[in-house]
């Protein structure tokens, strides 16, 4: 019997999420993966915005808007007047918001050690080029 493409993709996407899940519940980080991936961009993109977010994850505005939200009341992302455009705002992380990420990267990388276990170095990076091409093939349909 020949399984679909879609299959392993899918256990994969669900194992790694469920493992990660469960590594920031023992990790008392209590947010969800969807707050780690705002963490990231409010992270790695330079002068980053609401709408740059959005752009990047691909989701709704109002959506990014309601987690940064409530993220800032959490203590845990700080905003700042945009100098270049008065209508948005510049985004980082507070000192606890770095804290959080932190501890969430450690977990990350432990997750990901796990995930490549018994691979070789030249088989995780053709499993990257082989997962970027098909990334690149969605995103040009």
């Amino acid at each position: 019997m020949n399984t679909p493409l879609s299959d392993p993709i899918l256990k994969l996407i669900h194992g790694y999420r469920r493992q990660l899940q469960q590594a920031t519940v023992d990790a008392q980080l209590n947010l969800p993966a969807s707050y780690i991936r705002i963490f990231k961009c409010v992270n790695g993109i330079e002068f980053c915005t609401v709408q740059l977010i959005s752009n990047r994850l691909d989701r709704d505005k109002a959506q990014i808007t309601r987690v940064i939200n409530e993220l800032a009341q959490k203590g845990l992302i700080k905003k700042q007047k945009n100098p270049n455009d008065q209508r948005s705002q510049i985004l980082t992380l507070s000192s606890e918001g770095e804290e959080v990420f932190n501890r969430f990267r450690e977990l990350e990388l432990k997750s990901q050690e796990k995930l490549a276990y018994g691979l070789t170095p030249e088989e995780i990076e053709s499993f990257k080029h082989i997962a970027e091409k098909m990334i690149s093939n969605l995103n040009e349909l």
